[in-house]
């Protein structure tokens, strides 16, 4: 990667908070921006190592960690939203956080927790936003001034999310980073609060990231996420190939939830199961190959607090 030139937008670029603590991905040296300023946000530019051997591409604000060849929101992707939906992929983001903030039935079982969370002091990172935007917009509409970095894999979906917060105008401390967070480019022990709604599932692989949100958190954080496992009795029902297939792409289904947490070093402080229900084919692939078989996929959905330790 090199750097790059392009337009700057001062909402979504990288804020203050989050400027000094990019690294070679996986905790490795630091990276230097070098480039444009606009207000203390970053523009166009790049990240660059000292010894000048690493160079990583800032566009519009938004580090880019990923290459596009590895980046799942192709052209043709955002074109399947527009095919399967029938929505301009454009309003994608409106339409998912007018859903969270106000037609989210399960919200009120969370309120509580996440206005707590969004009191911390210091940044918060979003591990695999997607198009839901995790757990983001319920903090900040709980507070609207928390310092956040919403991360994911892919390039458009996090463009789309920076163009969303520029038009509202409220949200004003919230930057973006395109990385796989398996091997995340953040230092050791510089954040606050790591968070996820859903993301987690979404990863590639959910053990090397805990250990990468373990590496991420300073003394005292905190991860905060939400996300579901499926009923253990419906899924044996399933093919062996299946099961095994399955669950090698998400290993809290065999492992649980508290082993793999406990393997990566952390100390659960809180783990409750707040909804459990069936899940249609169409919000998953797991539940689409379980139709298949004729078996009803039913989710357990839990709330998760975990130390480091």
């Amino acid at each position: 990667m090199s750097c790059a030139t392009g337009f700057w937008l001062k909402s979504g670029a990288v804020h203050e908070s989050f400027q000094r603590l990019f690294t070679i991905p996986g905790g490795g040296n630091t990276l230097s921006f070098k480039g444009t300023y606009v207000d203390g946000r970053w523009g166009a530019g790049c990240l660059e190592s000292a010894d000048g051997l690493s160079s990583v591409p800032v566009r519009s604000g938004i580090p880019r960690f990923v290459e596009s060849a590895d980046d799942p929101w192709t052209p043709d992707a955002v074109q399947q939203i527009r095919d399967q939906y029938g929505i301009d992929p454009g309003k994608l983001i409106e339409l998912d956080v007018t859903k969270i903030l106000h037609h989210w039935p399960d919200r009120q079982l969370y309120d509580v927790w996440i206005k707590e969370i969004a009191k911390v002091k210091g940044p918060i990172v979003e591990i695999a936003c997607g198009p839901g935007g995790g757990m983001a917009p319920l903090i900040l509409d709980a507070n609207p001034e928390a310092t956040i970095l919403m991360t994911d894999v892919g390039g458009w979906i996090l463009e789309q999310w920076q163009s969303y917060v520029t038009r509202r105008g409220d949200w004003l401390n919230v930057s973006f980073a395109q990385f796989d967070a398996t091997s995340a480019p953040l230092r050791s022990e510089s954040v606050a609060m790591v968070t996820s709604l859903g993301g987690l599932s979404n990863v590639a692989d959910q053990a090397a990231t805990l250990l990468e949100i373990r590496r991420m958190l300073e003394p005292g954080g905190r991860l905060c996420i939400i996300e579901a496992l499926p009923d253990r009795e419906s899924f044996e029902l399933l093919p062996t190939d299946v099961k095994s297939r399955f669950s090698g792409e998400y290993q809290a289904i065999t492992k649980g939830f508290d082993r793999l947490l406990t393997d990566a070093g952390f100390e659960i402080t809180d783990m409750t199961q707040t909804t459990a229900r069936q899940l249609s084919p169409a919000e998953s692939s797991l539940a689409k190959a379980a139709s298949q078989y004729g078996v009803k996929l039913s989710l357990g959905f839990f709330r998760i607090t975990a130390l480091p330790i």
